[in-house]
């Protein structure tokens, strides 16, 4: 039966078993030592049925579950959260994107139906007279890049000022794994083989006016 509602009791009243079913078994949060458990408990001869709101702790999952109707689902949450910072520079002048060593992280999720967020952001600079364009891998596919459109790069962000300035992008992924995952961050040199630089000015001279600085990319593994 599903569950009533709220209740305020009174005094020496008569508690029912469709009481107990409706107002207390079926709005409690149950607590099983797998899916296995909870699965075997409901729907044979003599145990109760599963009804739509029911919650479930799981705890070999450390994970809260609510029933839609139809399934067992967990309640969104952030599961896990990865970053990684770097501090020292890197550059290049090649019109072949290539990774940007020391901003990458790794992350296993816990569960296949899992979404990943990834944010990431830095400072850099490109000489004025050229353009660079950045991309987001999932391992080695490139993911969150613009529509093909002629000779055009297909890139995440692009950078094309001889400023040293911020850059940053966010992006919700569905990689359908429970394997470790690498998520990376690659630059190239679109134009003239100018340089593009992350943590530095494009020309790195040493003044006070080219200032170093960092960039992070940070995942967060959300239950889905």
């Amino acid at each position: 039966m599903a569950g009533l509602g709220g209740k305020n009791w009174t005094f020496q009243e008569e508690v029912t078993s469709s009481d107990v079913n409706g107002y207390l078994a079926d709005q409690v949060v149950m607590r099983f030592g797998g899916t296995a458990t909870r699965d075997a408990g409901f729907g044979g001869a003599g145990e109760p049925t599963l009804t739509e709101g029911m919650m479930s702790y799981l705890d070999d999952a450390n994970r809260l579950d609510f029933y839609d109707g139809a399934a067992w689902k967990p309640v969104s949450q952030v599961l896990q959260v990865v970053s990684t910072t770097k501090t020292d520079t890197f550059s290049t002048t090649s019109a072949t994107f290539s990774d940007v060593t020391g901003l990458s992280v790794t992350i296993t999720p816990k569960f296949a139906t899992s979404k990943i967020f990834i944010q990431a952001s830095g400072q850099g600079s490109t000489d004025g007279s050229g353009a660079s364009g950045m991309r987001l891998l999932r391992d080695s596919t490139d993911i969150c890049i613009g529509d093909t459109a002629g000779n055009r790069a297909r890139i995440t962000n692009a950078a094309t000022s001889n400023a040293f300035g911020g850059w940053a992008f966010q992006f919700l992924d569905s990689p359908s794994t429970t394997s470790a995952t690498t998520y990376k961050i690659q630059i190239a040199s679109l134009v003239n083989s100018r340089i593009h630089g992350i943590n530095r000015c494009f020309d790195d001279s040493d003044f006070i006016y080219r200032p170093r600085g960092t960039s992070t990319i940070t995942v967060m593994e959300i239950a889905g």
